[in-house]
């Protein structure tokens, strides 16, 4: 029966074998001659629900000697599998070698999660050039008279006169900039009135209220849309809270809340808008229409939950006798 048990409990963990992250590092060409390029790429495969906190390594700190990196790209996040069901982050960089050889790259680290995990090595052969020795000199080819036209100088000095033209433009543009600006110094009433910064929780609120009436989603923009929700709320959170909200990941930032007194409501509805949005940035996820009015709906309850226990704490904290 323990067999049984042990057999049963290995097959029901089949199906979560396929959902862990892998990382890869693969090189176009294995073999290049002296000066030419090859192009490495860094990558970890994940499910598209699950997004990891990856840490891609330095290719600088994997070079063998006398390889040069000529240039790198950013991390880009790719959809791959039949069902695109699985996302790829990759990041691409192109290296060179001028002096011939066997070179081996060690494997690459990457911390996902916390945890480390490493790619396989792999080796990249630079050849030298050959030269026919056997052949004789050759001849030196005469010297062709070419015609200069007015074409050949007006693309020689088109850039000067092109910039004489933008400086021109600058310099008159500046003129009247600072005197539209000495006008209205000397327009402007020496005193005005001053506004009161609103609460956290109303301006919030507000913004929350005009993203909801525009309705960008509806014009192609859900990326902007989900970005501009997440940030009225970051935004509520370093002045409500006194978090530094947008200097961290979504993942910080419910670690942040976890014990700070907020109710199980309002913690899950932040929750599924800092996932949700998560996953249209990193994912390209597109939402359906309900999905993006949620979002709006779920950052006023985070809003309104958490406005009395932010705020009324401050306040007491003003009113308290010194």
């Amino acid at each position: 029966m323990r067999s049984f048990g042990f057999i049963a409990l290995i097959l029901c963990g089949l199906p979560f074998v396929g959902t862990a992250q892998t990382v890869d590092a693969t090189i176009d060409r294995r073999e290049i001659l002296i000066g030419e390029q090859a192009v490495i790429r860094l990558s970890v495969n994940y499910p598209k629900d699950r997004v990891p906190d990856v840490l891609f390594p330095d290719p600088a700190n994997h070079l063998p000697e006398k390889v040069e990196i000529l240039s790198t790209k950013s991390i880009d996040t790719l959809e791959t599998g039949a069902d695109v069901s699985t996302t790829r982050m990759e990041r691409a960089f192109t290296v060179t070698s001028f002096d011939s050889g066997y070179y081996a790259f060690p494997p690459f680290d990457f911390v996902i999660n916390g945890d480390t995990q490493r790619t396989e090595a792999f080796l990249l052969k630079v050849k030298t050039v050959e030269i026919d020795t056997t052949a004789g000199p050759k001849n030196i080819k005469d010297i062709y008279p070419v015609e200069v036209t007015w074409k050949d100088y007006l693309s020689i000095y088109s850039p000067y006169i092109l910039g004489g033209l933008g400086l021109l433009v600058a310099v008159l543009a500046s003129i009247w900039y600072i005197r539209k600006r000495l006008k209205a110094q000397r327009e402007k009433p020496d005193f005005e009135p001053t506004e009161e910064a609103l609460p956290a929780d109303q301006m919030a609120r507000e913004e929350l209220e005009r993203i909801g009436r525009e309705r960008i989603y509806t014009r192609g923009l859900v990326k902007k849309y989900h970005t501009e929700i997440t940030d009225v709320i970051r935004d509520y959170l370093e002045s409500a809270a006194d978090i530094p909200a947008h200097e961290l990941t979504s993942r910080q930032i419910l670690q942040r809340l976890k014990y700070s007194g907020i109710g199980e409501k309002e913690m899950r509805s932040l929750r599924e808008l800092l996932v949700r949005a998560d996953m249209v940035k990193f994912a390209k996820e597109t939402p359906g229409e309900q999905e993006n009015e949620a979002a709006i709906l779920q950052a006023m309850v985070f809003v309104d939950g958490t406005a009395s226990i932010w705020l009324n704490s401050e306040n007491e904290k003003d009113d308290s006798p010194a």
